[in-house]
């Protein structure tokens, strides 16, 4: 059963005459109670497909679809309905709350907007049961966002989340502003609600040790397109694709004894712009295996694991 799928997604912006190809035919599909990790390079759209996703942004073309509806297609009645099933957690826990608002209030305000979710009575009860699910007091209900710290404020913004019981939570670098030691628990808080609640998420990161932890699934993405995606197990232990094998490598290795077996690969130039990408395979122009054929034809996911004209053979 798919609940998410992402169709052809594309998204340019135009930017002083130029074209910006933040997203260019993505399409994945997330089933209830998987965990899809996005991963790259900061630049590679990753935030722009979270937007899309979310309808905070139009697509340039493509679909997305929510328990088979077309989210791009839907009146306003049906999307506000989309807004209890979909729901984010953004990047910057110090900007993303409120500071006026008690932290109950940021907690109730979506049963404020969706009236029909919660008696009033009710509404206090079940912040403070959030707020308690998140691993944070329910007293807490009535301090403000800047008396905790970053880790906390991004349980919080879990917390708010959660509220109208989504079946999917689009997370946007949720921990890249956290000490490393707070990321892995607001990591393990994910997992646990996801155990929980059954949810399902779409997990976006530049951290691939995280992604590892939480992700089924594993779409790497280069210059607005998926270039690789497969299982954990696959990407992170028989990647195909010469950019994934890059990443992968630059992954700090915690135990000295298997430092030295494993050789960096140190990619060579700039990253192209978006708005002049290379023809044919976008990673060519840093890629150690490229030949002509890469700058004539574009290479396409198709029913491999990876969008390259000669990846590392399946071991």
């Amino acid at each position: 059963m798919t609940l998410l799928r992402a169709d052809g997604l594309v998204k340019h912006f135009a930017v002083r005459g130029r074209t910006v190809h933040a997203v260019d035919g993505v399409s994945f599909d997330l089933a209830p109670g998987e965990t899809l990790g996005v991963v790259g390079e900061s630049g590679c759209g990753k935030s722009t497909l979270a937007k899309l996703l979310m309808r905070l942004e139009k697509p340039t073309a493509g679909r997305v679809y929510v328990d088979g509806a077309d989210v791009f297609a839907m009146p306003a009645r049906q999307l506000r309905r989309l807004r209890r099933d979909v729901q984010m957690v953004l990047q910057d826990p110090y900007t993303s709350l409120n500071p006026r608002m008690t932290v109950g209030a940021i907690v109730g305000e979506p049963f404020d907007i969706h009236r029909d979710v919660a008696p009033r009575g009710d509404r206090r009860r079940l912040v403070r049961e959030l707020l308690d699910r998140v691993g944070l007091r329910p007293e807490d209900a009535d301090r403000y966002p800047h008396q905790f710290s970053g880790g906390q404020r991004q349980r919080i913004g879990i917390a708010r989340a959660l509220a109208l019981r989504p079946k999917v939570v689009i997370c946007d670098e949720p921990v890249s502003a956290l000490d490393m030691s707070i990321q892995a628990q607001v990591v393990n808080l994910l997992a646990d609600l996801q155990r929980g609640y059954g949810l399902a998420y779409v997990f976006i990161a530049h951290d691939l040790t995280l992604v590892r932890r939480l992700a089924h699934r594993v779409a790497v993405m280069y210059l607005g397109k998926v270039v690789e995606t497969g299982t954990v197990t696959e990407v992170y232990e028989r990647p195909t694709h010469p950019y994934t094998r890059a990443l992968l490598s630059a992954v700090p290795v915690p135990d000295p004894a298997l430092r030295g077996r494993l050789t960096p690969i140190r990619l060579t130039g700039e990253v192209p712009s978006p708005t002049d990408p290379p023809s044919g395979c976008r990673f060519r122009t840093r890629c150690w295996k490229a030949q002509d054929l890469c700058a004539t034809e574009e290479p396409v996911l198709g029913l491999g694991r990876a969008a390259c004209h000669f990846p590392e053979p399946l071991r």
